[in-house]
């Protein structure tokens, strides 16, 4: 890896990521992170990929059929930039019994990626639970992009809504390739400022025909 390289992904391969989701948002996610040199991913998702998967995830038509954590794990170990790079695989449904490993010599980074609102909530405070130090929630529509970094659930709370409230677009709708992408280089971008210490918004909400970018709550 080059030297400016380096100085670009920083201490990204220093800490763990937890992406719950590995369609449209997260295996977008899960790749930028590995693009920027991450080594420790763990992968949570039930699902297999299937031909509607394929175009607006970074999944390919020789994944389908397989679960969607083995077949991006493939993706990330042959994709990304550090040759140590360890991918953890949970392919399995998720409750409240669920307990996730946090380690004590990095930053422990939860990344919401489920459709269902419910679940995000409950994955959110299985988390804190568990001693993660943040949580970033990317929620997509057909024209808006929300991401929400918190640190507490009581923050995480105050930005949460039901399922009721959430975007009635369809997948098919939503699930666009440069809507998909976008979301994860928004992920990265918010990680990139977290490890550096600098500040970041609690709120962003990219609006995508207008291309207005609006970031609220600023934070460190």
């Amino acid at each position: 890896m080059g030297i400016r390289y380096r100085k670009i992904c920083g201490t990204f391969n220093k800490h763990y990521y937890h992406i719950f989701g590995c369609g449209a948002i997260g295996s977008s996610a899960a790749l930028c992170l590995a693009k920027h040199n991450a080594k420790n991913i763990a992968l949570y998702d039930n699902d297999t990929v299937s031909p509607e998967n394929i175009g607006i995830s970074m999944f390919e038509d020789r994944h389908i059929g397989e679960t969607k954590v083995e077949a991006l794990k493939g993706i990330l170990e042959s994709g990304g930039t550090n040759r140590n790079i360890q991918v953890q695989p949970h392919n399995g449904w998720l409750d409240p019994d669920s307990s996730f490993k946090s380690y004590k010599d990095g930053l422990n980074i939860g990344i919401l990626c489920f459709d269902n609102m419910f679940s995000r909530k409950e994955i959110a405070g299985l988390c804190f639970r568990d001693k993660f130090d943040y949580i970033i929630d990317a929620r997509m529509g057909r024209e808006q992009i929300q991401l929400y970094t918190v640190k507490d659930m009581k923050t995480y709370e105050s930005y949460w809504y039901p399922d009721s409230q959430a975007s009635t677009d369809t997948c098919e709708e939503k699930g666009t390739p440069d809507v998909s992408m976008i979301s994860g280089s928004l992920i990265t971008s918010q990680i990139r400022k977290i490890l550096n210490k600098s500040f970041y918004p609690e709120e962003v909400c990219f609006h995508i025909p207008s291309m207005a970018l609006e970031c609220n709550t600023m934070v460190k």
